[in-house]
């Protein structure tokens, strides 16, 4: 099989300040699995993930992340597949403090029509990019504070998964596996979820959770 003839989807991966590693390794060592399963068993699927990040943070840090490239935000890039992963802050002010140099670029991807990942509390940069206005949002991970801050968005029942278009909003730790098998599902086939499945010892089926009293496992469209 020539390398031309492999059908690839760019991922960018946005690195906001202070963001939660675990749930980075996550999103990164699923694509990077996906892809050797998918080379390893003559598929001709790749994601082509960057790291994005702006120019202070490379040179503070590196053009590399791990195994990873890093671009910086003032490229006109544009991804078929945005992830904006969680924040070790649950400080809404704190938050945008820091990361709203993203805004622009958060918007450009929007425009350019990536379908944009976002996670547990990391949706606050898309409401802080607007969006999110006027709309009803039913992430379990939202509270009072968030929709005091954006009196714009309405609130609606809690749910751990929403699609808006474009938009996913997906919650952290293990709803990150379900997100992104879902996503690998679509572009790919059940084979290699159920790869995934075993390799990360996530069951197929979300647990039951009904003893979670802020969590419905319904996917709402």
């Amino acid at each position: 099989m020539s390398e031309n003839s492999i059908r690839s989807v760019s991922v960018g991966v946005l690195l906001p300040f202070e963001y939660n590693l675990y749930q980075i390794a996550i999103i990164l060592d699923v694509l990077k699995s996906t892809n050797q399963y998918c080379s390893d068993n003559g598929m001709d699927f790749q994601f082509e993930v960057e790291i994005v990040q702006t120019q202070g943070q490379i040179n503070e840090n590196s053009s590399a992340f791990y195994d990873f490239h890093v671009t910086n935000t003032l490229t006109e890039k544009s991804y078929e597949l945005v992830f904006i992963p969680p924040l070790d802050t649950q400080d809404i002010s704190e938050i945008l403090d820091k990361n709203k140099v993203f805004k622009d670029w958060i918007i450009d991807q929007y425009e350019e029509h990536a379908q944009i990942y976002s996670f547990s509390n990391a949706h606050v940069l898309l409401a802080y990019a607007g969006l999110f206005d006027g709309q009803k949002i039913s992430s379990a991970s939202l509270n009072e504070e968030f929709f005091k801050f954006f009196p714009t968005i309405q609130k609606g029942t809690f749910l751990s998964f929403q699609k808006m278009n474009q938009i996913i909003l997906s919650e952290g730790s293990l709803q990150i596996f379900y997100t992104l098998f879902q996503l690998i599902h679509e572009y790919i086939d059940y084979s290699t979820i159920l790869f995934l499945s075993k390799k990360y010892l996530i069951p197929l089926l979300p647990p039951e959770t009904k003893y979670f009293n802020d969590f419905e496992w319904v996917y709402e469209s």
